[in-house]
């Protein structure tokens, strides 16, 4: 009986052991930035401004001469003239160096804006942006950005 019962508490702890072993840890870094990708897509969709600030580096400056502080403002500003806002990514372009990770991420966004429908930012609808990352304490965070457009 006993190795009944240790082996129903042992089997569920060895599923849960492989499942982030495959998840977690045989993953590429590639992916890994991906996934932040889409962390940070489904933060703005949900105006969670902490998991935003979550991603992006202490010493993020971006190449207009904001920091992460001023980035976070404009975006809490963002959210307080918008709703519904639903963005969706169609390409991501990843490549890990040495120094850190970039990537180009081509993506639409739509929702309302001051009590007016939109669809996109520019006049084609679709953006490209551009993301510097740098890997702090096992995790990718954006330490830099630009719009690829003007890179």
């Amino acid at each position: 009986m006993r190795r009944f019962i240790a082996a129903c508490v042992v089997a569920p702890l060895l599923v849960v052991l492989a499942y982030r072993l495959v998840t977690d840890v045989f993953i590429t870094e590639e992916t890994k930035i991906e996934r932040q990708i889409h962390k940070g897509r489904k933060a703005v969709e949900n105006e969670s401004i902490l998991t935003v600030a979550s991603l992006v580096a202490e010493d993020y400056r971006d190449k207009y001469g904001h920091d992460r502080s001023e980035l976070l403002a404009g975006l809490r500003s963002f959210f307080q003239t918008t709703d519904g806002l639903q963005i969706s990514i169609t390409e991501v372009h990843v490549t890990v160096d040495d120094t850190g990770a970039e990537a180009f991420v081509r993506f639409s966004i739509s929702g309302v804006l001051d009590g007016q429908r939109f669809e996109g930012l520019g006049s084609n609808g679709a953006e490209t942006v551009w993301l510097r990352f740098t890997k702090r304490d096992g995790s990718w965070q954006v330490i830099e950005a630009a719009w690829a457009d003007d890179e």
